[in-house]
C-alpha cells in the first residue's frame, strides 16, 4: 500500500507540467457544475461526504454514501442550451461504485461569416454543438481515517464538422480525522 501511494503522489507531481493553456478550448463543458449544493458553496465540494454528486469532485469522498443513490439534475439554460447529470452508486462488498453521465447541447446555432477585416457578413447556415461524459467510479479504505478513489470517463465533443474524444482517469484521496 505504501508503494502504491508513493506512485499516485510522483504522478500528480506531473500536474505542474501541464500547459497553462490546458482545458480552455475542448471539452470547457467540463467547467459547468449541475450540483444545487456544490454551487450553494462556490463549488467548493471536494472534501465533502455527501451524495452522489462527489464523483465530479471527489470519488474518494463516494465511500461515505451508505446506500445506493440516484441522484440526477437538467438544466434549461438561456439561447437554447441544455445540460444535465445522473449518477447511480452502490456498493459491493466494501467498496462504493458509482457510474455516472454529464451532457451538454444546444439547439440550432447560426453559423456567422466574416469578411477579410473581421466585420459581420452575414449567416451560412447553423450548426449543433454536443457534449458528453460518461464515466465510472471506484472508491474503498486504504487505512481507517484515508479513503482513495478514482474515476475512468469517456468525454464526446461535437462543434458542427469537428468531433473529439478521450479517455481520462482521475485519482483522489480523503483523509477523515486524525490517521492513527
Amino acid at each position: 500500500m505504501i508503494l502504491f501511494l508513493i506512485i499516485v503522489v510522483l504522478i500528480s507531481l506531473n500536474v505542474f507540467a501541464i500547459n497553462k493553456d490546458a482545458g480552455t478550448a475542448t471539452f470547457s463543458f467540463l467547467k459547468i457544475k449541475y450540483s444545487a449544493k456544490a454551487s450553494a458553496m462556490g463549488n467548493a465540494f471536494t472534501g465533502m461526504i455527501s451524495n452522489g454528486e462527489v464523483v465530479f469532485y471527489n470519488p474518494a469522498s463516494l465511500y461515505y454514501t451508505k446506500i445506493n443513490t440516484i441522484t440526477s439534475t437538467y438544466i434549461n439554460s438561456i439561447d437554447g442550451f441544455n445540460g444535465g447529470s445522473a449518477v447511480y452508486t452502490f456498493k459491493i462488498n466494501n467498496k462504493r461504485i458509482a457510474v455516472f453521465t454529464q451532457f451538454l447541447t444546444s439547439e440550432e446555432i447560426d453559423k456567422t461569416i466574416v469578411d477579410q477585416y473581421g466585420n459581420y457578413a452575414g449567416n451560412d447556415g447553423t450548426f449543433v454543438s454536443s457534449d458528453i461524459l460518461i464515466g465510472c467510479s471506484y472508491s474503498s479504505d486504504f487505512s481507517k481515517s484515508v479513503k482513495l478513489g478514482g474515476n475512468l470517463k469517456y468525454l464526446y465533443e461535437s462543434i458542427d464538422v469537428s468531433k473529439e474524444r478521450i479517455i481520462v482517469a482521475d485519482f483522489s484521496m480523503i483523509q477523515i480525522g486524525r490517521a492513527s
